[in-house]
């Protein structure tokens, strides 16, 4: 190590390179070593009061490639650990807090080069950053199914870039967008989405996911779609399990969707004696009784009486 360097001019005990790698080393082993975790926080700290932003910021953009190759990787417990999850979530917090060049370095390093970055638009740049992140959540949820830590990380993402748009007072605000903005934005990652429930269809913590999604851009137009959409394909596949009907029942319910407009249906047509016979299949006959159970359900929500 440089004599003159940060690290051995403050004599800081979490400015020490050898524990920083010792620490890295035991979360490869243990994704839930929380000593560990706290330490990488400490030094970070350390760093933001003895060296200049751009080396802090070079130092959280790090911590975020660490977290991300950790979270991505193939071992199991690492894409589902609470405590790397949470750990990734406050190195993005803190890198938010920076102003607008140095946060694009942390978090956009991957995904933008200095140029490119630098002709973003607030709106571009959440952008850019939404689709990073929803990249390592899906990854890790491919890694480990039913992934909700996964999964809440990335609601929590959304709730951070809503704040900065709607200018909360608890976290810096540089946008100057509207919230329609900011649902417009959600809605370009919403095909994404559905697109990896429909691929994996047997994961709820995807489902309930996307229907976060759909409360959240509050389009009934779109929200609609999206659960016809999912109707025709499990009519088309014949889907039967549990995950991917529970996510069309809660849109019933939330969304106040009524059955009758969802258009698709499957039905056995057969010809005998010059007459024809049409009769529901199985799987559409479960959509109609789900439907039907959803709507009746909506209806107690709302006190109205079923029709």
């Amino acid at each position: 190590m440089d004599i003159s360097s940060p690290e051995r001019a403050s004599g800081s005990p979490f400015l020490s390179e050898s524990t920083r790698v010792a620490s890295e080393i035991i979360l490869l082993f243990d994704s839930e070593h929380l000593t560990a975790c706290n330490w990488r926080k400490r030094r970070l700290f350390a760093l933001k009061d003895s060296w200049s932003p751009d080396h802090f910021a070079q130092s959280l953009g790090e911590e975020f490639s660490f977290t991300t190759t950790l979270l991505r990787s193939p071992l199991h417990r690492h894409a589902k650990s609470p405590t790397l999850w949470y750990h990734r979530y406050w190195v993005m917090t803190e890198a938010l807090r920076l102003d607008t060049r140095h946060m694009q370095s942390v978090l956009l390093a991957p995904h933008a080069t200095p140029s490119e970055q630098a002709n973003m638009d607030d709106l571009r740049i959440s952008e850019a950053l939404l689709q990073g992140q929803l990249a390592v959540g899906l990854k890790a949820g491919e890694q480990h199914p039913m992934n909700y830590y996964a999964f809440n990380y990335l609601r929590e993402v959304f709730a951070l870039l809503e704040c900065r748009f709607k200018g909360d007072s608890k976290m810096p605000s540089r946008a100057e967008s509207s919230v329609e903005g900011f649902k417009a934005l959600a809605r370009a990652q919403l095909e994404g989405v559905h697109r990896w429930c429909l691929g994996h269809p047997r994961d709820i913590s995807g489902w309930t996911f996307l229907v976060y999604l759909l409360e959240m851009m509050d389009d009934a137009l779109v929200q609609t779609a999206t659960v016809e959409k999912t109707v025709e394909y499990a009519l088309t596949v014949g889907w039967e399990e549990e995950a991917l009907w529970t996510f069309v029942t809660l849109s019933l319910s939330r969304f106040g969707i009524d059955s009758e407009t969802i258009s698709s249906a499957d039905y056995n047509i057969t010809e005998q004696g010059g007459c024809r016979f049409v009769q529901p299949t199985k799987t559409s006959s479960r959509w109609a009784n789900i439907a039907a159970m959803a709507k009746t359900r909506s209806n107690k929500d709302r006190g109205e009486r079923p029709s």
